[in-house]
């Protein structure tokens, strides 16, 4: 084979396997979420920073990083969401009410709604 053709086959399947590993993330990311929200812990953080991320022109994300208490230990979590009106307005300092597992605290998710539904 040409060195072109190889390269360009090269290019594909590693475009493939990107692909197929952030349709992999997501996934395994909404079971995380689901299971969360099941479990109705809640509890409120404090936001610790708040970035405007850009994927590409349309996509557009808040990174949070935030701190929170659970019987009295304090954990430290990041979580991403859609830059929707309520995200794009935090900023570190403001408050978010979280989603937890009390079996092990230190996994949370910012809730986007009630936990436990």
């Amino acid at each position: 084979m040409k060195p072109k053709v190889v390269l360009i086959w090269v290019a594909a399947v590693t475009g493939i396997l990107v692909i197929a590993l952030l349709v992999t993330i997501a996934i395994l990311n909404a079971r995380r979420l689901a299971h969360l929200r099941k479990l109705n812990a809640t509890v409120t953080a404090t936001v610790t920073e708040a970035n405007l991320e850009y994927y590409s022109r349309a996509t557009e994300h808040v990174r949070l990083k935030y701190r929170y208490l659970v019987n009295g230990q304090s954990f430290w979590g990041e979580d991403s969401k859609d830059a929707n009106a309520r995200f794009r307005q935090l900023a570190a300092g403001k408050t978010v009410r979280i989603c937890y597992d009390p079996g092990h605290p230190e996994d949370s998710v910012v809730a986007e709604s009630d936990c436990g539904q």
